[in-house]
């Protein structure tokens, strides 16, 4: 007759399970973690680090559309003692203003005029953090009259509309502007289009006042006297 061998006896009075993966149990030995929070300072220095980081990716995107021209965007070393840099500092105290404003730079050449509208630029982008554009009365009038061609892909709409959108607009050389009708009627839109926007525009022209008032046209001759000024640029050449 077999017998069967008696199971050795256990010390403890009743067998523990298994334990499952991942599942603690009591009397298990679990490792314990200390989590120490990060000073204040460290943090605030983090965020600091992360938002400059932030603000030179948007600095980069808004310049690098802004289209101003390279010779006055690269000049690093400007003189900004006397009657130029007393203009410039006026004239960003006044950008990014809620109520826009519409200036005009007019003189002889040479003077600076479109050094400090491309300081207008640098500021709105670099400093405000809104979009700014720069272009040429020439070239503004050649994108709209390019929307008469077969084929064209805009209307002269779509061109005053691009031009409405940034918060800063730089004409250069409006002294240039053929004068035709249609021509002065699609300017004078796009001036009272971002007058009512409440944006920064900034007119630049080679000609005496009355003949610059007369270019650009009784309306915004009275809106620039109203939200802006009209800087006759006299000093000694910049050059």
């Amino acid at each position: 007759m077999s017998q069967t061998t008696p199971a050795p006896e256990s010390n403890d009075p009743q067998p523990r399970p298994r334990p499952i993966p991942g599942i603690h149990t009591p009397g298990d030995i679990v490792p314990s973690f200390k989590f120490t929070p990060r000073p204040d300072a460290e943090v605030e220095a983090e965020l600091k680090r992360r938002k400059e980081a932030e603000r030179r990716v948007r600095v980069k995107e808004l310049q690098d559309v802004c289209r101003a021209p390279d010779r006055q965007w690269s000049r690093k070393e400007l003189d900004r003692s006397g009657r130029w840099g007393e203009t410039e500092k006026m004239i960003l105290a006044r950008l990014g203003s809620e109520e826009g404003l519409l200036l005009g730079l007019i003189g002889p050449r040479g003077l600076g005029k479109t050094q400090l509208a491309v300081e207008a630029i640098r500021h709105t982008t670099g400093v405000l953090l809104r979009s700014a554009r720069y272009v040429t009365a020439t070239d503004l009038a050649l994108e709209i009259s390019a929307t008469y061609r077969d084929g064209a892909t805009e209307s002269e709409r779509d061109v005053i509309a691009r031009y409405r959108r940034p918060h800063l607009l730089v004409i250069d050389e409006y002294h240039l502007r053929s004068g035709g009708e249609r021509e002065t009627r699609l300017f004078e839109e796009l001036l009272d289009k971002r007058y009512c926007a409440r944006k920064d525009t900034i007119l630049v022209a080679t000609q005496p006042r009355e003949d610059f008032r007369v270019n650009i046209g009784s309306s915004a001759a009275s809106r620039m006297k109203e939200t802006g000024a009209l800087i006759e640029c006299d000093w000694q050449s910049y050059r």
